[in-house]
């Protein structure tokens, strides 16, 4: 039996792919399904929107997996806390089934991806050498930038009313605290 050809055209590049190709196609490949996930959310169709979600989740989890804090020390930590803050934004979007928690999730990718092309492409910079000097690159920029949409999402989209008039957020008490980056 014969293997479909673009199978073993997408085998052949991830198995020749250096670190840094293979780190932006996880980041390609969970903004993909991202916004697949939302098109069938959007159409009503919560099966496919899950099943798309799933295999977001499992990328994002295995670029959580993937962190070498010892190296990347406080970056590590703020990415760590970005990617977490994602996995929670496509949790409560397959609980919810609201859309509005996906584009979160794919706010912080995007900045992320952005960061990680400009450090590996433009630069010409390696994974390690990347690694090494995130705080002192885009990545820290990437990672404030998405900081702000970060808390922005937690405050304003879910706030409430209390019963003394004061804006009141849902996210307040939330596991992900106050996220703040230092570049």
């Amino acid at each position: 039996m014969a293997s479909d050809p673009l199978d073993a055209y997408k085998n052949t590049q991830i198995n020749t792919a250096s670190r840094e190709q293979i780190l932006l196609m996880l980041y390609d490949g969970a903004i993909k399904f991202m916004k697949q996930s939302r098109e069938a959310m959007n159409n009503n169709n919560y099966e496919k929107s899950h099943n798309k979600n799933l295999k977001a989740q499992d990328i994002v989890t295995e670029l959580m997996a993937s962190l070498d804090m010892d190296v990347m020390g406080e970056a590590g930590d703020n990415l760590y806390r970005l990617y977490d803050f994602t996995l929670h934004s496509l949790v409560q979007s397959n609980v919810k089934k609201d859309p509005q928690f996906i584009d979160q999730a794919l706010d912080v990718m995007e900045d992320l991806y952005s960061a990680w092309d400009e450090i590996i492409n433009e630069q010409g910079m390696t994974y390690e050498k990347a690694k090494r000097q995130t705080g002192r690159s885009q990545l820290a920029g990437a990672t404030s930038q998405s900081d702000s949409r970060v808390q922005e999402n937690q405050s304003t989209p879910t706030s409430e009313k209390s019963s003394s008039g004061s804006k009141k957020s849902k996210s307040d008490g939330s596991p992900y605290g106050d996220i703040s980056f230092t570049g």
